[in-house]
């Protein structure tokens, strides 16, 4: 009896010391942080694609670049990362890549799931990584550029992408098994967050372009990139992706600027940020009615108006906030649904899963019902005004 639990208890000794199957040291891999897909006109070489690599030996020489950037071509994403190996002296590791960033160019053309299939089936890859576009731009020149506070560019881009989405609310954050999920899904659209490049990539790609207080190059978050039919259809303004983030719920801890006298702005702070939606068929047509309730703090008021205990005026501002997140959210649902016609906010199959015999009664499916939606907006905004020295710096004449 003993005997035997002896052997038990070596055996589980002998699992527990047992290594991954496919364990690798990383000091034999190149750590890959980002990697850039765009298009080439090549009909053989379907993808140009770059990889942004960790540079071990910045540790030793501080003159050095703490990235090293290899591109090639290929008739596949494999195929292009083969011919990297063979000039890289590392294997190729993607557990750590951060950024994804796709051409404008390659966006337009062809179904992200061509490209991206290669990521979904490696193992090793990293699927949260966060999914960019390079507006008017190729992706390889967007991991180029050295910034000044992040001398890594995939750090430099998801920084800043977490700064513009939690703090603009005109940017959002997609990763690469969130945007494959979307584009799997029959009927559903996809929003991007779009980066443009200011200056000369030459230049950027220069040491001495952090070197200045005012670099001559930067990157530079600019809303978003809608698709349809999984490919690039135009871009939403700064308004519309703020009503895009509205809708969606994610614009929390952003602001909202409004008009508090014929010259002056208030700005409130948005806290809290609610939104739910209900569908229903009116005269056999679809509708959504979308209830969005915001908290809110005034953080910066300029008008020559006191407003210490007067309901009235507070009221007046919170009136004027709920007209401006009304008139947002309708100039993102007019480019979206109207112009565009493409579903990023997935109503389609939020009518196939409640209404499904319904939609089909009325000769919709979940792709062309989008076609036809009407909507109705109600906002409610609530501002708290506790803790706060609510007199006006500016003094009423």
């Amino acid at each position: 009896m003993h005997k035997k639990i002896k052997y038990i208890i070596l055996i589980l000794i002998i699992l527990t010391l047992s290594g991954c199957y496919n364990y690798k040291e990383l000091n034999d891999s190149a750590i890959v942080s980002a990697i850039s897909i765009d298009i080439n006109d090549n009909k053989t070489d379907k993808y140009t694609v770059g990889v942004q690599i960790m540079n071990a030996k910045k540790k030793e020489n501080t003159n050095v670049s703490e990235i090293a950037f290899y591109e090639a071509n290929g008739a596949s994403i494999y195929d292009a990362l083969g011919e990297i190996v063979l000039s890289s002296p590392k294997e190729l590791y993607l557990g750590h890549m951060e950024v994804v960033v796709l051409g404008e160019d390659l966006l337009k053309e062809k179904d992200p799931l061509e490209y991206l299939d290669f990521f979904m089936r490696d193992s090793s890859a990293e699927k949260d990584a966060v999914v960019i576009v390079a507006k008017e731009n190729k992706a390889k020149n967007i991991l180029k550029v050295i910034t000044p506070l992040e001398t890594i560019p995939s750090q430099n881009l998801k920084a800043s992408l977490f700064n513009s989405a939690n703090l603009s609310g005109t940017t959002n954050i997609i990763t690469l098994d969130e945007l494959v999920s979307n584009l799997m899904d029959e009927g559903k659209e996809s929003v991007l967050p779009a980066v443009i490049l200011t200056g000369s990539v030459k230049k950027g790609e220069s040491q001495d372009n952090i070197k200045d207080s005012d670099p001559d190059v930067r990157i530079k978050f600019n809303n978003l990139a809608v698709l349809k039919n999984s490919k690039l259809i135009g871009y939403l303004n700064e308004n519309e992706s703020f009503g895009y983030n509205i809708v969606s719920a994610d614009a929390k801890n952003t602001y909202v600027k409004i008009k508090c006298d014929d010259e002056n702005f208030a700005t409130l702070e948005i806290t809290s940020l609610e939104t739910n939606e209900e569908i229903s068929f009116k005269n056999k047509k679809p509708n959504v009615t979308i209830n969005t309730s915001a908290k809110t703090n005034i953080t910066e008021y300029n008008c020559k108006m006191n407003f210490i205990n007067d309901d009235e005026l507070i009221n007046d501002i919170q009136k004027k906030a709920e007209k401006r997140i009304k008139h947002l959210i309708n100039l993102f649902l007019e480019k979206s649904y109207g112009k565009y016609k493409s579903d990023t906010m997935h109503y389609g199959s939020m009518f196939y899963k409640e209404k499904e015999k319904q939609m089909k009664s009325y000769g919709y499916t979940n792709k062309t019902i989008k076609n036809d939606i009407t909507f109705n907006v109600n906002v409610n905004v609530k501002t708290d005004s506790s803790g706060l020295t609510l007199k006006s710096v500016k003094q009423e004449e």
